[in-house]
């Protein structure tokens, strides 16, 4: 994350023109809080909680659960619409991780 966030530093260096704070929306700002504390934050004291109690096999089996919960937030958290293709993709993973946990 501190490297990814270093080279995104150095590549806001060379936009031509800088968006003001002041002109950047709600919207843009409840997408940079959910990024930082819902998925940085709390995705990864989840994530090291989950390994440590179910083992790194089982916890990586969740992993396939991120699309379906970034879809459910952007919709309930964001307004944005679920498509046909996502409720068939979300069906499948979840068809899959109930599967694999089921062995």
């Amino acid at each position: 994350m501190i490297i990814g966030s270093l080279v995104l530093w150095m590549a806001a260096l060379f936009i031509p023109q800088p968006i003001g704070l002041d002109r950047m929306g709600m919207k843009t700002w409840w997408s940079l809080g959910y990024a930082i504390f819902l998925s940085g934050v709390l995705g990864h004291i989840c994530w090291y909680e989950g390994i440590g109690r179910i083992g790194v096999t089982k916890s990586l089996t969740y992993l396939y659960l991120i699309p379906i919960c970034a879809v459910l937030f952007n919709y309930l958290l964001m307004g944005e619409k679920i498509f046909l293709q996502q409720i068939i993709g979300g069906a499948l993973i979840l068809w899959g991780v109930h599967r694999s946990l089921r062995t």
